[in-house]
């Protein structure tokens, strides 16, 4: 999953679909926690903000229903000029 700095999904590929259990074409273009309700925890977009602030990457664990754990990585990078 690839976002944008404005945290908006700017890519996804099949194997995120798979793991997310949810659609490309409800993602692009939007927040994740606006769409997987189970992202909408403010824990994980602080983690968001705080990579994009310090642009340095960072990583968690979020709980998807029924009780899988996924590992995100986040690696900002700046606007381009």
């Amino acid at each position: 999953m690839g976002l944008d700095p404005d945290a908006r999904v700017s890519y996804l590929n099949r194997g995120a679909e798979l793991l997310l259990d949810t659609r490309r074409e409800e993602l692009i273009g939007r927040q994740p926690w606006s769409v997987l309700t189970w992202l909408a925890e403010p824990a994980y977009e602080d983690r968001y903000r705080a990579a994009m602030l310090a642009q340095q990457p960072t990583a968690f664990l979020a709980l998807r229903p029924p009780g899988h754990w996924l590992a995100f990585s986040l690696y900002p990078r700046t606007r381009p000029a």
